[in-house]
């Protein structure tokens, strides 16, 4: 088993239904563990879209919200994103890719 299969399963069993995600090469193995987990899976146009669309989520839901991004300039990109969950104390979570 993968770590990226078994970051996947781990979601799964905290209850999470959808991870909303910019797929990018740094993150492949991450974005194959999601494609077979199960879990529904939203593309998004951007990074920052991402990161508001997994708070969102948190806040409909009440349960955490998740994003997946590329490394490098994907991992930057959604740092407003998160910083905006932070101050509104949402739970997100963000997963970047690593080359």
């Amino acid at each position: 088993m993968r770590v990226a299969d078994w970051m996947m399963a781990e979601l799964k069993r905290q209850g999470v239904e959808r991870v909303y995600l910019v797929p990018g090469g740094g993150a492949m193995y991450l974005n194959d563990a999601l494609a077979q987990s199960g879990l529904e899976w939203v593309e998004m146009f951007g990074e920052q879209a991402a990161g508001i669309a997994a708070e969102a989520d948190a806040r409909v839901t009440g349960k955490l919200g998740v994003a997946m991004v590329t490394c490098g300039p994907g991992a930057t990109n959604i740092l407003t994103a998160v910083e905006g969950a932070s101050i509104d104390s949402q739970p997100v979570l963000v997963i970047a890719g690593q080359v």
